[in-house]
């Protein structure tokens, strides 16, 4: 009876492991919240030989995953590769002088020169500036016309607000814009030698853009207190080098821009979708905003995972042994649906509390930008209901090709005309 218990178990976990790598490889299909559930009744923390890495879905396992300094960030620390890696070029050099890829001293050293400019105070500070710039922009919609929200007003939103933090002037969005879009087919569900080749690329050309706007400053005396500052100071004395300072400053563009924009249309989705909460939200922006961006954060978060770690040595989680540098993969938007933490986790629900949901990290890893993404989003969404109350989706979405960034390959609405004013809408 044991063995044949143990052929079933077998079995399940092989099929669940096959419909993940498909999911992995055909992630258009965009919803991987189904395949995550299943893995997790089976085991929340669950060896993959295919991965040749431990799926982590359970909301206290990935929590532990965050807070024990035994696990590792940095991918120094792992004794193998992540499947389908071509090899080790520039741009994978690159994302590994990035905070998230490193622990301490180098990860708090390198938060440290920026986290003033992204801490709580600074966002609120900021809040009017960022209702100005979604107002702004979103003045140009039209009532009746189509107009895909992604490019016509997230990008632009999330680029306007990230040169000002940065330090990049606006008129190079559409430049930015293009590297943004080179490095994020690094994240694909396949990533082709073309691929690397162009992120390779745009990282030389990144240096060389940023080395340009340093140059075109008045000189030391020049404090401008953006990231840019903090960084070019930072090289001159010799804390950071060259290299180090142009990934981070490229990460603080990456992270306030697609992810943000992201967050801003798998939101406004999610909450077209389910009308009645648009419809509440409509009815006091100020009292349920701040609610609709953690549900949203929980519900659809923008990275559909994975927090990698490696074990320093041999460790302990959900009654398996880890051995050391294995690596591990702690999937977030899986733990923030697990109903030992969330009650009714697939329902979605802007007054849902508590919601201690994980989707910026936790821990010495929290996103550095969660303060901003909050507010910004927070903006958007006020804006959007107050102006457009009949907002409606105008076609079918599809989901982009990445099973890391998920959000949309465009997202249509229409504002109706007066006219034709939606019925039932609850507004």
């Amino acid at each position: 009876m044991r063995q044949e218990e143990d052929l079933v178990n077998d079995t399940t976990r092989s099929d669940l492991e096959r419909e993940l790598l498909t999911f992995i490889h055909d992630s258009e299909s965009g919803d991987p919240h189904d395949i995550y559930r299943r893995i997790r009744e089976v085991d929340p923390v669950f060896w993959s030989p295919r991965l040749n890495a431990w799926l982590v879905t359970g909301y206290d396992h990935v929590s532990a995953l965050t807070m024990d300094p035994i696990w590792s960030s940095s991918t120094f620390s792992s004794e193998d590769m992540p499947p389908g890696t071509l090899s080790r070029g520039p741009g994978f050099c690159q994302m590994d002088m990035m905070p998230q890829r490193n622990d301490d001293p180098v990860h708090g050293q390198l938060r440290k020169l920026t986290l003033r400019l992204f801490n709580g105070k600074a966002a609120e500070q900021r809040r009017p500036q960022m209702r100005q710039i979604a107002a702004d922009v979103l003045e140009g919609i039209e009532p009746g016309v189509e107009f895909d929200f992604l490019s016509q007003v997230t990008y632009r939103i999330a680029l306007l607000l990230a040169c000002d933090i940065i330090g990049l002037p606006p008129s190079d969005i559409p430049q930015l814009r293009e590297w943004v879009e080179r490095y994020t087919r690094m994240h694909g569900a396949t990533v082709t030698e073309a691929d690397q080749a162009s992120a390779d690329a745009m990282f030389t050309e990144f240096g060389e853009y940023v080395d340009a706007v340093i140059a075109g400053r008045d000189g030391a005396g020049d404090d401008r207190r953006d990231a840019i500052d903090a960084f070019r100071i930072a090289r001159a004395a010799g804390d950071i080098e060259q290299d180090v300072m142009v990934a981070n400053v490229f990460n603080i563009m990456f992270g306030s821009h697609e992810t943000t924009a992201n967050l801003l249309g798998n939101g406004l989705y999610k909450l077209l979708e389910e009308r009645e909460q648009w419809a509440l939200l409509a009815s006091d922006p100020d009292s349920y905003a701040p609610g609709a961006v953690e549900e949203v954060l929980r519900y659809c978060s923008p990275s559909t995972n994975l927090l990698a770690r490696y074990p320093l040595e041999d460790a302990e989680l959900g009654g398996h042994t880890i051995k050391k540098g294995q690596r591990v993969m702690g999937c977030l938007v899986a733990a923030d649906r697990d109903p030992a933490q969330f009650p009714d986790p697939d329902r979605f629900d802007i007054t849902r509390k508590p919601n201690r949901h994980i989707a910026f990290g936790k821990g010495r890893h929290l996103c550095l930008g969660a303060p901003f993404a909050r507010v910004e989003a927070q903006e958007v969404f006020t804006e959007l209901v107050r102006r457009f109350p009949n907002l409606e989706l105008a076609e079918p979405v599809s989901f982009n090709q990445s099973w890391t960034l998920r959000g949309f390959t465009r997202l249509m609405l229409r504002v109706p005309l007066a006219s034709e004013a939606r019925v039932g809408a609850g507004v």
